[in-house]
């Protein structure tokens, strides 16, 4: 049987109907499920970059939706009591603007048909509450659809739109709170719980106003995905609103998470695949849980072990040799960026006190605050760490949260560190 990598690995997507590849989080899941228990709860889902908090959203709003397809696959029979709520779902982008633009995309067709239009025809097919509504409000959702289209076409920045929809933003918080009470007064959704998911809300330019939506709006709830250090970050123009929001902190892939990964990946063709020890040992180093690491190191891993055949047993096995491979195709692409060219040219530098500050972060799980590089670095750098640490952030290479703690802007550059500072010590 031939060895197919797609039926195995998910690299590049977030996991929302492929439900047999998700990983863990099944306790994280089941409590913001419990949060739904409380009247008007909204939930904000955070984390780091790349951690996987879209799919863990996806599996709240199939959960939320009535799919109890991931309970069956965690083997939970009793389940706590099925869901039917009416979720929508929007993908935040820049060219939206602000919290007001991403309200008015809620109004028109989507692609994936998970949006208020797609989730409510009834009430959109009414022609004349809509043109009321152009009447009280000035705005007609057909221009917005243009507007979006002149966006995509680079005709208008989303900096031009943002200050237009913040001049109109009480008119269309007007509009969408009457769009709201418009669904719950038909027959057929009134005793529907609205769920509003805003996915990557972090890449909106304008982000104020979240707080505030949430204080207001009784006839919903949200989920608020995004990069966030912080509950308080999200809600910073409303912060009493606290208290109406459940946090949900998505954390890293734990080993044994990432092992079950590989695991399901050689039950798929048992017999005839394997993942040796130096392999996922390797995976738990350089992907440090970010799930669309585990996946792509996974996914490329079986392809380049297919290219170089199959051991005399016939059986496939995916060795280190086969990861490294792997890691040169993820890092080779990135090369020209200007961030991994600054990266490289410290790198190959004699900039002995960034090497150190590098080094120290790569090497530490999680993030790391100025104090414990200081206690690491070598006694006369310790006066330069800040300095240091402060160019590396300007380059793109380190974040700092509020709390100053750092970690790298990309997990890739966090490998390209480690890897450096390998060859390194297998030179000397």
């Amino acid at each position: 049987m031939r060895i197919d990598p797609n039926l195995l690995f998910v690299p590049s997507k977030a996991i929302r109907k492929e439900k047999e590849f998700f990983a863990g989080r099944r306790d994280l899941i089941l409590e913001a499920l419990d949060e739904f228990e409380t009247p008007g709860r909204s939930l904000v889902v955070y984390g780091e970059r790349g951690v996987g908090k879209t799919s863990v959203a996806w599996q709240i709003y199939e959960l939320a939706s009535g799919d109890a397809t991931l309970m069956r696959h965690w083997g939970i029979q009793d389940s706590p009591p099925q869901l039917d709520h009416k979720c929508v779902w929007l993908q935040c982008e820049r060219n939206m603007g602000s919290i007001e633009g991403a309200l008015l995309r809620l109004f028109l067709k989507s692609p994936d048909g998970v949006t208020f239009f797609d989730r409510f025809p009834r009430v959109f097919r009414r022609k004349k509450i809509f043109e009321s509504l152009k009447q009280k409000y000035k705005i007609d959702l057909k221009v917005i659809g243009a507007e979006l289209e002149a966006l995509s076409k680079g005709v208008r920045t989303p900096n031009e739109l943002s200050s237009e929809l913040l001049d109109k933003e009480a008119s269309i918080r007007a509009l969408f709170n009457e769009v709201l009470a418009e669904i719950k007064d038909d027959d057929e959704y009134s005793e529907s719980e609205i769920v509003i998911f805003f996915d990557e809300v972090d890449v909106l330019p304008v982000k104020r106003g979240i707080g505030s939506l949430i204080k207001e709006t009784n006839s919903a709830r949200f989920v608020v995905v995004g990069v966030f250090d912080n509950l308080e970050d999200v809600i910073e123009d409303h912060p009493s609103v606290v208290r109406k929001i459940a946090r949900c902190v998505v954390p890293g892939l734990t080993n044994d998470e990432i092992d079950w990964i590989y695991n399901r990946a050689e039950g798929v063709y048992e017999g005839q695949l394997e993942f040796d020890q130096d392999f996922r040992s390797m995976v738990l180093n350089k992907a440090h849980g970010f799930p669309w690491l585990v996946q792509s190191f996974g996914h490329a891993g079986v392809k380049n072990a297919l290219k170089s055949g199959r051991a005399k047993s016939g059986k496939l096995v995916v060795s280190k040799e086969h990861l490294h491979t792997s890691i040169d195709q993820l890092i080779q692409p990135r090369k020209e960026e200007r961030t991994y060219a600054s990266l490289r040219e410290i790198l190959e530098s004699d900039k002995v006190a960034k090497h150190q500050v590098l080094r120290i972060a790569a090497a530490t799980t999680g993030r790391v605050t100025l104090d414990e590089i200081r206690d690491q670095v070598d006694g006369t750098m310790k006066r330069w760490v800040e300095d240091n640490v402060d160019d590396l952030v300007k380059l793109g290479i380190l974040k700092k949260d509020s709390q100053q703690r750092l970690r790298f802007e990309d997990p890739i550059a966090r490998i390209i560190v480690q890897l450096h500072f390998e060859a390194v010590e297998s030179k000397a």
